[in-house]
């Protein structure tokens, strides 16, 4: 029920990944090995499939074989099924690449599209296009501000940006198409995963009592108040000052 980005850089160096979604937690979606890649894991989110994933990113596996530990973790505690979660994931070694699995069992429209080093997906969209526009959007070598070329964080907030603009998840109105919306980049020489360099969610606050309203009303924004997506781009420019 979520539209993500996850990509990496291999100038920089940089790991990237970003989503929006119609509940709360969307930032539980990712995991991050700085220098190594990232993965989204999302639909029906198995986190201990989306660990070791991340610990096969760890150990440096290739991004086949990453999906393959997440497969094979997946359906285990009484978990999720691989049938039932998408996943991503996007590494810089032993060469650029990132792949996504799209279980038969997620919401439609489901499906990703992606190139070389990003991949965007989503699940419970309104159709094939939240996801098409999200990666024109990442690509395009319009300069920020009309001054410096964009960066791996600009890239995915564009994404982000441009999936909301096409409808995003199905079950928020057409004119505030998330409730919640990231982006985490991290740097190669950082140590801490869970800490990296860029970190911004948004709203900060929502919490379990605001998504238990909204899936009993449906949700209309304060018209005051910035969508998730514009509130992340506000974010965004603040660290840029």
């Amino acid at each position: 029920m979520t539209w993500s980005i996850v990509a990496v850089d291999p100038v920089t160096r940089e790991v990237g990944v970003g989503a929006a979604t119609c509940t709360v937690g969307v930032e539980l979606v990712r995991g991050i090995v700085p220098g190594r890649g990232v993965v989204a894991a999302q639909a029906y989110t198995n986190l201990h499939a989306r660990n070791q994933a991340r610990e096969a990113l760890a150990a440096g596996a290739g991004a086949e074989e990453v999906l393959r530990a997440a497969r094979e973790a997946s359906g285990r505690f009484g978990l999720s099924e691989w049938k039932d979660q998408q996943f991503a994931v996007a590494v810089l070694d032993p060469e650029p690449c990132a792949l996504a699995h799209t279980g038969d069992d997620t919401v439609a429209w489901s499906g990703s599209r992606g190139a070389q080093a990003v991949s965007v997906q989503g699940n419970m969209l309104r159709g094939a296009e939240v996801v098409e526009v999200a990666l024109a959007a990442f690509a395009s070598e319009d300069p920020m501000a009309g001054s410096r070329p964009p960066d791996l964080a600009e890239r995915i907030v564009r994404g982000l940006e441009a999936g909301a603009g096409a409808g995003g998840d199905n079950r928020c109105p057409f004119d505030c198409p998330c409730l919640t919306a990231f982006v985490a980049v991290a740097r190669p020489d950082e140590e801490d995963a869970d800490d990296p360099a860029l970190y911004c969610v948004a709203p900060k606050v929502f919490g379990l009592k605001g998504a238990l309203k909204h899936s009993l009303v449906p949700y209309r924004p304060d018209p005051n108040d910035p969508t998730p997506t514009a509130a992340l781009r506000a974010m965004l420019e603040a660290t840029r000052a």
